[in-house]
């Protein structure tokens, strides 16, 4: 290939850039809602008491803290979801 055609560095560090900035991105979608859900399984009672660690593991607010965590499971991954219902025609 002649020296015309290449691409200048800078262009290939910005692609490269940009393609940190998508994995980043990635990375941070495929690892916080498993990590959110674990939580929120750590805090319920139901998977204490299985466990055995319902004693050990209860805190007074930990009701609460999963009330939270399910939320922000159901609004992070929902949302696509709750955008789209917003669009539907209910009047027929």
């Amino acid at each position: 290939m002649s020296p015309a055609f290449e691409e200048p560095e800078t262009t290939k560090l910005h692609a490269s850039a940009g393609v940190l900035k998508e994995i980043i991105k990635g990375l941070d979608t495929c690892w916080f809602s498993p990590a959110l859900a674990i939580s929120a399984l750590a805090f319920s009672p139901m998977i204490q008491n299985f466990l055995g660690i319902a004693e050990a593991f209860g805190l007074t607010g930990s009701l609460y803290v999963l009330f939270a965590l399910s939320s922000a499971i159901f609004f992070y991954r929902g949302y696509p979801f709750l955008r789209g219902s917003e669009k539907c025609d209910l009047s027929h």
